[in-house]
């Protein structure tokens, strides 16, 4: 039977009662650990932290890849081996534990969360197959799942127990090969090279089933504390909130897990640790409640916890009636200019239609005074030629009738000069239309009537342009076509709308007429239509055979009324858009 051992850094082994050295490569970091290999040989741990094999004089080193935490260090031994029954080799060393299962190494280190720096001292199975590593800080258990979990996953992070002093454990750092061992009762026994002997009974495990209590004991804010207790309120401008609160257990305090809420502003649950403080920054203002929740060391969770409700109260800036000042001061501002804009804009078709005034006006004048006169001064000296004509030349009564064509035609120019001149000159529609219907009797002798409705109101230039000539039109339809007794035109002015309706008691108009409101050749209902729309106005036309005639027109307020200086503005805004003059000297 072979039994090998390290002696110093030679490796020695006895056979059959005799001793002998076992010669090593001369490039071998010198040993440190041996554990025997079941498939023959000896499984070898370096002082460099690599792993070697060593069968019959054939040796084989494997160059362990640890995540090193000391890359500089040239030391870091392996301090146990052992092969397992499936033929797995553990080893552990200065940096953690590594697993060989075939020709695949796996690393448990500080990066799967082991504590002490991954420092493995020893290790020793059980008889339910848990891994207990014993640590420079502490012993941890890891169970046979686990650890099959953590081979299928050796980057993910491991859920172990851990034993301290609470639980009757001394760990401590040893210098030299620590020694383990499990008795047939299921207690492993723990010797170190320094200090008591130590057990753990793994058949009869103590298991903390309490709840610990749950008290939350301060509540603060950069240094000023506040009661604890319901319906707190407070103060604005909370920088850097802190609540304090602790777990009651005498096994293992220093072991209690927290975790916090603070509904109002958290989602989830905050997993605190062992970290026995919750803090919050800037809160903004409204009602909160903080609740914490407890483990005891064997992860048994006080759910009911401990739980406290405040109030962060607003500044005046976060109140609902500021900022509902705010959007009200929006408001009124975008407003404010709007009309300003608008008033802007009407500014400018004020002054267009003022242009267009004057220019009806000068047209007016060109008329009369140049090119009516100039027509007027030769058609006196036509007349004068047509008088010297002997009474039988026979081209006379061609030049009579031309005379007479031309008188017309003067008088029809005439007309629309005066027409030019009047809708331009007055806003007063009652006028011109009164003067219209005094002029249209001549062409059907029916009686005219004029009724004004409401408080008369001056209108808009271009709205009294267009309304005249939409007017006339029906007068001039009404006089001509419907061979009617009396025409009335009403003119009601309302505080929305401005109403004009024409009317007789003719013969009517026809129905293909009154549904096309369209006459072919004639283009009078038409153009009534179209100067309805461009005021936004709408025309109602109404008719029956034998029983007259109905025009209605309604145009809204805004576009008829010529309003106090022509702005939408209020008065005290014009005053204050206004710019202001002072007197010098």
């Amino acid at each position: 039977m072979t039994n090998p051992s390290v002696t110093g850094f030679s490796l020695t082994r006895v056979l059959d009662r005799h001793v002998e050295d076992v010669s090593l490569p001369p490039d071998y970091s010198p040993p440190y650990s041996v554990g025997r290999n079941p498939a023959g040989g000896v499984w070898i741990g370096l002082m460099n932290g690599d792993l070697a094999s060593f069968n019959g004089g054939h040796a084989s080193v494997y160059h362990l890849h640890f995540p090193t935490q000391y890359p500089t260090k040239k030391i870091r031994p392996i301090w146990n081996i052992t092969t397992e029954a499936q033929g797995n080799v553990l080893a552990a060393g200065t940096e953690g534990l590594v697993e060989k299962r075939g020709e695949v190494f796996h690393y448990l280190t500080v990066a799967n969360g082991l504590p002490c720096k991954g420092f493995v001292e020893a290790f020793q199975r059980d008889s339910h197959g848990t891994l207990f590593l014993f640590m420079s800080c502490t012993y941890i258990s890891i169970s046979a799942a686990e650890m099959e979990r953590w081979w299928s996953s050796p980057g993910s992070p491991l859920v172990f127990k851990e034993y301290g002093a609470s639980d009757g454990a001394r760990p401590a750092h040893t210098y030299d090969s620590p020694s383990t061992a499990v008795t047939s009762d299921g207690r492993i026994w723990f010797a170190p090279s320094e200090g008591a002997l130590q057990m753990i009974d793994t058949e009869h495990p103590i298991f903390n089933r309490r709840p610990p209590p749950v008290a939350i004991e301060a509540l603060a804010d950069d240094g000023k504390s506040f009661t604890v207790q319901d319906g707190t309120r407070l103060p604005p401008h909370l920088h850097s909130l802190r609540l304090d609160y602790a777990g009651f257990s005498f096994v293992a305090p220093d072991r209690m897990q927290f975790r916090y809420k603070l509904e109002g502003h958290d989602t989830e649950w905050v997993d605190a640790g062992t970290r026995r403080q919750a803090f919050y920054n800037d809160l903004p203002p409204g009602p909160y409640r903080f609740r914490v929740i407890a483990a005891n060391n064997d992860g048994v969770w006080n759910n009911e916890g401990s739980s406290i409700s405040f109030y962060v109260a607003p500044t005046f800036y976060q109140r609902v009636w500021f900022k509902v000042l705010l959007g009200a001061l929006a408001a009124l501002i975008l407003w404010l200019v709007y009309l300003y804009r608008l008033a802007k804009a009407t500014e400018a078709v004020k002054v267009r239609l003022e242009e267009r005034i004057a220019e009806r006006e000068r047209i007016a004048r060109d008329l009369h005074d140049t090119f009516f006169q100039g027509i007027q001064g030769l058609l006196l000296r036509f007349n004068t030629g047509t008088a010297r004509l002997p009474v039988g030349e026979p081209a006379r009564p061609i030049f009579v009738e031309a005379l007479e064509q031309s008188d017309r035609v003067m008088l029809e120019g005439r007309k629309l000069v005066l027409d030019l001149r009047e809708t331009s000159e007055s806003s007063l529609l009652e006028d011109v239309l009164a003067r219209a219907g005094d002029e249209f009797q001549s062409l059907h002798p029916a009686k005219f009537k004029l009724t004004v409705l409401g408080e008369t109101r001056p209108l808009r230039p271009s709205t009294s342009t267009e309304l005249y000539s939409l007017v006339r039109e029906a007068l001039y339809n009404a006089f001509r076509h419907s061979q009617a007794e009396l025409i009335e035109v009403e003119l009601h002015y309302t505080a929305d709308y401005m109403n004009i309706k024409i009317r007789d008691d003719g013969r009517g108009i026809d129905e293909d007429v009154l549904r096309e409101r369209k006459r072919a050749g004639h283009w009078g209902l038409p153009g009534m239509c179209e100067r309805s729309e461009k005021l936004g106005g709408k025309l109602t036309l109404w008719s029956r055979k034998g029983s007259g005639t109905e025009v209605e027109v309604s145009i809204p307020a805004t576009t008829a009324y010529r309003q106090p200086s022509d702005s939408v503005l209020p008065s005290w805004l014009i005053r204050w858009f206004r710019p202001r003059t002072s007197a010098i000297g």
